[in-house]
């Protein structure tokens, strides 16, 4: 009697299968905000002296020092997904670090910082240059930038000229030069930028899915593609993960979360 009980219980069970809500392409379909933050990378640019004069940005300055640091950026926006594998409209704004673009005092900054070329400093034969001193040399048509070294009077940057290797810096008189060549502003960008975004988007039954957007206002940048993770329940507050995924040629760091608003 008691194993046929047993049987007839096995038998219910096995008969009744598990009810979960599986995700389709309707589990994401709103209005949705974001916040993420994203990993960069900016390089200092260091006199002679241990001070900052701005940023390198792959114009060699002789006798100076690019030195690499990491940050975050935060990045925020909207989405709206139209629950049919479609992100019908959206926006995203980028907040670098301040450190990235603008000097920071902390760093024994050498005024101007950054460095702007051309400086706007027409080079005088009367006049006594300091150390960090720009100026403007024109020989012909060609006018170069360049910084004072050591401070100096009556010794003029002119490439052309006898006394340009000893005047001007190389990588062998580094000890005794009096100007370095300055070949490009050494700023890095500004604050950010902001546009618009539209794309598509998967969901797997798991929750799981793949958002791929184009945004606007964005120089070189291309498709950037986010994995999400969908909390089960689509309604105002419904919650999801987003990481960035990094294809050859287009890295994404990104990683942060969204909310169901509307």
């Amino acid at each position: 009697m008691r194993k046929s009980m047993l049987f007839a219980c096995i038998a219910v069970l096995t008969m009744v299968a598990p009810a979960f809500a599986q995700d389709t392409l309707v589990s994401f379909k709103g209005t949705y905000t974001f916040q993420m933050v994203t990993l960069s990378n900016y390089f200092v640019e260091w006199n002679m002296n241990g001070q900052q004069v701005g940023f390198c940005n792959n114009a060699a300055v002789v006798g100076y020092t690019c030195v690499n640091y990491y940050t975050f950026d935060l990045l925020t926006g909207s989405l709206v997904a139209d629950g049919a594998g479609h992100i019908t409209s959206g926006t995203y704004s980028k907040t670098r670090d301040p450190n990235s673009y603008e000097c920071n005092t902390q760093n024994n900054l050498l005024a101007p910082c950054p460095v702007v070329v051309p400086s706007g400093n027409v080079y005088s034969a009367t006049k006594a240059y300091s150390v960090g001193a720009l100026v403007d040399y024109t020989v012909g048509n060609v006018t170069k930038t360049y910084q004072a070294i050591r401070a100096n009077t009556g010794k003029a940057p002119n490439w052309v000229a006898a006394t340009a290797g000893t005047f001007i810096c190389s990588y062998s008189n580094l000890n005794s030069c009096l100007w370095t060549q300055i070949p490009a502003s050494l700023t890095n960008g500004v604050a950010g930028n902001s546009g618009t975004v539209t794309g598509t988007y998967t969901v797997q039954a798991n929750g799981l899915g793949v958002v791929t957007l184009t945004p606007t206002n964005c120089t070189g940048c291309k498709n950037v593609q986010f994995a999400i993770l969908l909390s089960p329940t689509n309604q105002i507050g419904q919650t999801f993960n987003m990481s960035g995924l990094s294809v050859l040629g287009n890295d994404n760091s990104a990683t942060g979360s969204g909310v169901r608003v509307k």
